[in-house]
């Protein structure tokens, strides 16, 4: 009895630890500067966060998200008498087009560009992947939201949430950053 429950508990640890750290879907975008950017394998040895929109909802939604994240992962100076920034990771913002928005992505980059400080357009990309697809991949179900990884050197995902902006998920996900 013992010894199956240990076996047990030893089978949780591993999922739990396995759960952790997964591969991210590779996925290939391109930045509103024009780079092809593929992700994970070219954000590899630096940390990353992908923030994630597919829907206008969570297009909409994760404008809450835009000025915490800014101020803590990209803003300059950031992390006090140390200078520079703190986290010193990758941030990579990216639109997942699906639907009629496939037919005009050259629009929706136009679009981005006159909305997106150009110091930023390295940071904002989009993908046209299938969106059904890298849900499966993500083991993600809603397309409504705004999702959040941060990859480790790497480019394995050390930790993921979505939604709705809270102080709590800025600061897991900048804990992510530090370890």
């Amino acid at each position: 009895m013992k010894s199956m429950l240990l076996a047990l508990c030893l089978t949780a640890c591993t999922w739990a630890v396995s759960a952790q750290t997964t591969s991210f879907p590779e996925i290939t975008c391109q930045t509103l500067s024009a780079k092809t950017i593929e992700l994970p394998a070219d954000v590899k040895g630096k940390k990353t966060v992908v923030v994630l929109a597919m829907s206008l909802k969570a297009e909409k939604e994760l404008r809450n998200w835009t000025t915490p994240l800014y101020n803590s992962l990209l803003a300059p100076g950031m992390g006090g008498l140390m200078g520079g920034n703190l986290y010193q990771a990758n941030v990579c913002f990216v639109g997942m087009l699906k639907g009629v928005a496939k037919l005009a992505p050259s629009e929706i980059k136009d679009k981005a560009r006159q909305n997106i400080d150009k110091k930023l357009w390295d940071n904002y990309m989009i993908t046209e992947k299938d969106v059904k697809a890298f849900m499966v991949d993500a083991n993600i179900s809603n397309t409504d939201e705004p999702h959040f990884f941060v990859l480790d050197k790497e480019g394995r995902t050390i930790y993921y949430t979505s939604g709705k902006y809270s102080d709590e998920k800025l600061d897991e996900i900048t804990g992510k950053l530090l370890q």
